[in-house]
């Protein structure tokens, strides 16, 4: 019984419409900096040129939001799902390519959102 209703179940999702009528749902990257303590005083030699690699990228669209979080981390959301694109971007970004931040996380997820 458990295997009939399982099944029933997964044919139920299966037929569902993706992305969600309404909805895009593009793929994006999902990436997470924390600050490394024993660079932490380089921010202010790198900030400036940290804002001039970043801003360019956030006009074109290549990065979708990117900021820090309360915590002391940074979280930047790249319009693509391509990790050998944004790992490209991250090493050239001043801040993780100095050592003062480490990318800690990464994740790829369909990022759904209202259709223009």
């Amino acid at each position: 019984m458990r295997k009939l209703l399982f099944l029933v179940a997964a044919v139920a999702l299966a037929q569902r419409p993706w992305p969600p009528p309404g909805l895009q749902c593009p793929g994006r990257t999902l990436l997470i900096t924390d600050l490394d303590q024993a660079n932490s005083s380089k921010i202010n030699t790198f900030y400036d040129e940290h804002l001039a690699f970043l801003v360019p990228l956030l006009k074109s669209g290549k990065i979708i939001s990117a900021g820090p979080t309360d915590d002391g981390r940074g979280v930047l959301i790249f319009g693509t799902k391509d990790w050998t694109e944004v790992e490209a971007l991250m090493k050239k970004e001043p801040f993780t390519r100095e050592g003062v931040m480490k990318v800690v996380s990464h994740t790829v997820w369909n990022a759904c959102e209202a259709a223009k």
